[in-house]
């Protein structure tokens, strides 16, 4: 009897759960799905995309076409900071490459060459072989030109401040050279190496630079160029004639010889113009030596001065007074030979 009561009421729940749900609009949010977060725990219950679209809200927008719109508007420290992030956040590859080679590129035409200098060099040791090789080089060539023309600024970290720093700029463009000897622009950088040190009022230090150039780029018109102003800077070495005449005799020489050597160069008319007053300068120098010896009555010295002056510089206006006054002032004989003497009294 009792097996047969559970029997009916078994059937019963069975037809019941089996039954349609009534028709009719769904009440109530559809369920949502658990996100990560919410499953780890996350009582703000945000789904997985809610949290993606807030991060994406949040990220700065460094990325490069970031950092390029920054670059077109001349934005460049900007833009070159941007780069620098885009570097940073990317594997070694050459989206990498491009960005760090950016970075410097942006830093340059913002005008922070120290900065832009330390940039091009990483990417060199970064990517030895990357494609922007030729124009990394030329780049440091440029910075370091700019630096020894005093154009360029160095940040002090004594004063924090930026600076001129012309030594700088001698070092990287003496780096350059040894470097890249082979480069089309080391004959230019070791001339400019030695104006940077002539303006430094280190002459000797500027002749050893140019004589380099013309030892080692002889065909380079750097080298022709050298070669007029090792001439000049031996003159520079003097303190005038009455204290040292050898740099001056030296400059003269070199000037000569450039002037021989290079008569459709185009310093040819300055290099002429500064022998034609270099050679003033050392006549009328000996003549006042001349003048001298006449006043202490040293005739005979005086005249081998006035004619060694029409002789050495015959188109100087020292030389013109060296023969007026060799007409006026009286010209003792030479003394008599000893060896004329003793060949008479044999007689």
């Amino acid at each position: 009897m009792k097996r047969a009561v559970h029997a009916v009421l078994l059937a019963s729940a069975l037809a019941a759960g089996c039954a349609a749900p009534p028709a009719g609009p769904a009440v109530g949010p559809p369920p949502r799905i658990p996100s990560a977060t919410a499953a780890l725990g996350d009582g703000s219950g945000a789904t997985w995309s809610e949290t993606l679209e807030r991060k994406a809200v949040k990220a700065p927008t460094t990325g490069a076409p970031g950092a390029k719109a920054l670059a077109d508007a001349g934005e460049h420290a900007a833009a070159s900071r941007a780069y620098e992030e885009v570097y940073r956040g990317s594997p070694r590859s050459k989206a990498a490459e491009d960005a760090l080679y950016s970075a410097a590129e942006e830093a340059f035409q913002a005008g922070e060459h120290y900065r832009a200098l330390e940039l091009f060099d990483k990417l060199l040791v970064t990517y030895p072989t990357t494609t922007h090789y030729p124009d990394v080089l030329e780049r440091q060539f440029q910075i370091g030109k700019l630096y020894v023309e005093e154009k360029g600024k160095r940040p002090s970290w004594f004063l924090g401040i930026e600076k001129t720093d012309p030594a700088y700029g001698i070092e990287i463009l003496e780096k350059f050279v040894k470097q890249r000897d082979q480069h089309e622009l080391a004959p230019q950088a070791l001339f400019l190496v030695g104006e940077a040190h002539q303006r430094a009022d280190e002459p000797e230090l500027a002749i050893e630079s140019w004589q380099r150039l013309v030892r080692e780029y002889p065909r380079s018109a750097w080298a022709k160029l050298g070669e007029y102003k090792i001439a000049l800077a031996f003159v520079s070495l003097s303190y005038g004639a009455d204290y040292d005449k050898r740099p001056l005799m030296t400059g003269r020489k070199r000037l000569e010889n450039y002037c021989r050597k290079y008569r459709a160069d185009d310093n040819i008319q300055e290099a002429q113009l500064k022998l034609k007053e270099l050679n003033e300068l050392l006549a009328q120098h000996d003549l006042a030596i001349a003048r001298k010896y006449a006043s202490d009555g040293k005739l005979r010295s005086a005249h081998i001065y006035l004619s060694s002056i029409q002789r050495e510089y015959p188109e100087t206006n020292a030389a013109k007074d060296a023969k007026t006054l060799a007409t006026s002032w009286e010209d003792p004989k030479d003394p008599p030979d000893p060896k004329d003497a003793k060949a008479s009294e044999s007689k």
